[in-house]
């Protein structure tokens, strides 16, 4: 259930023995930066330049943050007038990282803090994508974050009808997270990097997961 933390004045949701998905906070830039910094991760991260600058670590972690705004203001103001008045439907994510009782992010989560595209609006659906540090693989933690976003954030709040990722054909220990997680490998394509970070072109596999309807809200 999604529950609010006094000391942060933020959101989250719990996943057990500590461990948390929060929003992105401004001195999470440093651990931000060394997790996409990497080797494993850097190498499969299809978004970033290799190495990460830690210039640019920072903007990301700004820019999310500014995106998330919004939705949090928006749970603030639900939390405010109280669920059995109106039911809303927020359109995006505020959530962006898990993290330990110490407060280190471990993980990259689902579905980055932004609003919902036209095509997503339309399909109710939303793609995952995650990174976990090699120091807590193998956990279950990406397993778990999956469940607890989707049934915690993703249908009572956002009303999403089906969840889809994309992972590299090779790339066999995300295939397996997603599949435990429910999802399913509905198609094969090609994917081309832009330039700027390469320009290879790999094959990867399109996952989908149905998700059941749902007009509940509960904070605590």
């Amino acid at each position: 259930m999604l529950q609010w933390d006094t000391e942060y004045d933020e959101p989250y949701i719990p996943l057990g023995d500590g461990i948390r998905i929060t929003p992105l906070r401004f001195d999470d830039v440093e651990t931000w930066w060394e997790l996409y910094s990497e080797k494993g991760i850097s190498d499969n991260n299809i978004r970033n330049p290799k190495p990460l600058p830690r210039e640019l670590a920072e903007r990301q972690v700004v820019e999310k943050m500014e995106t998330a705004r919004p939705f949090l203001g928006q749970l603030q103001a639900l939390r405010s007038t109280g669920t059995k008045k109106k039911v809303w439907v927020i359109g995006g994510c505020p959530f962006h990282v898990i993290r330990n009782d110490s407060g280190k992010i471990i993980d990259v989560p689902f579905p980055p803090p932004e609003p919902l595209s036209q095509y997503a609006h339309v399909n109710q659906t939303w793609d995952l994508g995650y990174n976990v540090s090699s120091q807590y693989t193998g956990r279950g933690i990406a397993k778990a974050a999956v469940k607890g976003l989707v049934d915690d954030w993703c249908v009572p709040f956002m009303r999403l009808r089906r969840i889809s990722a994309g992972a590299k054909a090779m790339d066999e220990a995300s295939h397996a997270v997603l599949r435990k997680a429910g999802l399913r490998e509905v198609f094969r394509y090609p994917r081309t990097l832009p330039q700027e970070l390469g320009g290879v072109t790999f094959e990867a596999i399109k996952f989908v997961k149905e998700l059941p309807p749902s007009l509940s809200h509960a904070t605590t």
